[in-house]
């Protein structure tokens, strides 16, 4: 299951209707509401924007891993700088994408990074 997290209705919709035909997907327009899905149930994969009002996203990093340090994550900004991927990457992102509006770039990774993580899990059984 993929969580979807932007404070903007928009893009946030457009992501989840994206991968609605391969994936399960959750949507959360705020942080807290994010953080509460993540103790409430499992989840694959975060596409985590970075500016949103009430927590950013790389705060918002932070607590996910607080929750569940192995979940894949993905950070997504329209107005991305290299300060800002390199707190991504040391935060622990897994993927930075500097523009929420290439999505078949977004597709491609997230199959690419679920296809390389269904071999782990199949190589541990």
């Amino acid at each position: 299951m993929v969580l979807i997290v932007d404070d903007e209705y928009g893009p946030r919709e457009s992501i989840a209707f994206s991968l609605s035909a391969e994936f399960e997907t959750r949507t959360a327009g705020k942080a807290s509401d994010a953080l509460r899905f993540l103790a409430e149930q499992t989840f694959d994969l975060v596409l985590l924007d970075i500016r949103m009002p009430e927590m950013d996203g790389i705060r918002t990093l932070e607590e996910i891993r607080k929750i569940d340090a192995e979940i894949s994550v993905i950070l997504l900004t329209g107005y991305g700088t290299l300060a800002t991927a390199q707190q991504a990457i040391v935060g622990g992102a897994n993927q930075y994408l500097v523009s929420r509006l290439i999505f078949r770039n977004l597709f491609q990774r997230f199959v690419a990074m679920w296809k390389a993580l269904q071999r782990v899990a199949g190589k541990s059984k």
